[in-house]
């Protein structure tokens, strides 16, 4: 029906039945319903095993061990924040979308130097960048049925789980 919200969806899971070590692979996945899983996670912590991530859309959620390699999942991270602004790129105003753009080459040119810290720093200005333009010039609302897309949501939760993993590297908080 015509259910909508505005903003970023934020998903944490608690369960007793995994336990949390610092190196774990565990990692909060999501999918549109009959897609595909995606890691989604921003953080993971103790307290038994608790997870959270965002998303722009509701879908299914699972905690998987992901065991493929940190960069391996970055560079999957990058890609899909760039497929996510080049989908959506004909809803956002144009010089935003040039910021965006910039912004994001300088996220990929400071990976391919293993630039940790200056691949966090760009991604957060790129963050930042999405949510102060978030519902004037890059659309903010989802709705029940996919009649109204949450570009910033997805743009948000694209940057910030590419973030959780870049600070994981780097062995950053």
């Amino acid at each position: 029906g015509g259910l909508t919200y505005h903003g970023l969806v934020s998903i944490e899971l608690h369960t007793h039945n995994l336990l949390y070590v610092p190196s774990t692979p565990l990692r909060l996945f999501a999918a549109p319903l009959g897609g595909p899983f995606r890691d989604i996670t921003v953080y993971n912590g103790s307290g038994s095993y608790r997870c959270r991530g965002t998303k722009g859309d509701f879908s299914e959620f699972l905690i998987v061990a992901d065991l493929r390699s940190i960069d391996t999942v970055i560079d999957g991270k990058l890609n899909r924040l760039e497929q996510t602004l080049n989908d959506n790129a004909g809803a956002i105003t144009p010089s935003v979308l040039s910021t965006l753009t910039t912004i994001l080459g300088e996220i990929r040119s400071s990976w391919a130097a293993r630039d940790i810290p200056r691949a966090v720093a760009a991604d957060e200005v790129f963050l930042d960048t999405v949510q102060s333009h978030s519902g004037t010039d890059i659309p903010d609302v989802w709705q029940a049925g996919g009649a109204l897309i949450n570009t910033a949501g997805r743009l948000r939760a694209a940057a910030a789980t590419l973030r959780f993993s870049l600070a994981l590297k780097g062995g950053l908080p």
